[in-house]
């Protein structure tokens, strides 16, 4: 029981650490109807050098009027610490970039009659929460070959030096990795994780993505480890060690 409580102190340490990057403002989100119908958006909020928060949009299987006189999609944030909804923008043919310099905590669409109103005065038709968002690259060749390193041979094969990117070009929240981790154990993350404002870094690169098409291309590289068999081996390993 002692281990068992020992590694449940290391993972929420190292769980609050990732936490520390959470920004309310900064992330990704998924914008989703609320009327259960096909349509919804992407978005992404960075914070930029002037501490403005630039959101680009785009969307999917939007239904558009005959003309800008019946409606219009307007986008909309909720500013993170209350007070008036902040208004983005019209989404044009279902895309568009904003910019706002109050933090939010999600956004929002509505159909209005007009794309001059100054607050929300239509149906919200899709609404979503921001989502933080940490990559999990694959490690690159090692001495002892393991499936997530798979790719460092074909690399030092290539007749030409290159650069390779090796990596899953994929994105996760910490919310996922916290899920599978304590899982894992036969724990809820919720039960032990909690994540404080006061620890919010006041600049961060949220969003980080690795691109490994050119590994794919040239090399024949693809992952064959997902991330919920990462985080479990990370999980696997720490309980060994401790058996240890």
């Amino acid at each position: 029981m002692k281990k068992l409580c020992f590694l449940i102190f290391i993972l929420a340490a190292t769980l609050l650490f990732f936490a520390k990057t959470l920004k309310a403002s900064e992330g990704v989100i998924e914008i989703v109807s609320t009327t259960d119908d096909v349509y919804r958006c992407w978005a992404s909020s960075v914070r930029m050098q002037n501490q403005e928060f630039r959101i680009p949009f785009t969307c999917r299987n939007l239904i558009y009027p005959a003309n800008d006189n019946v409606f219009n999609y307007v986008a909309w944030a909720t500013p993170q610490n209350g007070g008036e909804t902040i208004k983005l923008g019209a989404l044009g043919l279902g895309r568009g970039e904003f910019r706002t310099k109050k933090a939010f905590a999600n956004l929002f669409v509505t159909t209005e009659r007009s794309k001059d109103v100054k607050t929300p005065q239509g149906t919200v038709v899709m609404r979503g929460n921001v989502e933080s968002i940490e990559p999990f690259f694959q490690e690159g060749p090692t001495a002892t070959p393991t499936p997530s390193t798979e790719g460092g041979e074909e690399e030092l094969q290539q007749e030409e030096p290159d650069d390779y990117i090796i990596a899953t070009g994929e994105t996760h929240s910490v919310r996922e990795f916290c899920d599978i981790a304590f899982s894992r154990v036969g724990l809820n993350y919720k039960d032990y994780v909690v994540v404080d404002p006061k620890f919010f870094r006041p600049t961060e690169v949220d969003i980080l993505l690795g691109d490994p098409s050119k590994a794919k291309a040239k090399l024949n590289w693809s992952p064959t480890t997902s991330f919920q068999s990462l985080v479990e081996m990370m999980v696997d390993a720490d309980l060994d060690r401790i058996k240890k």
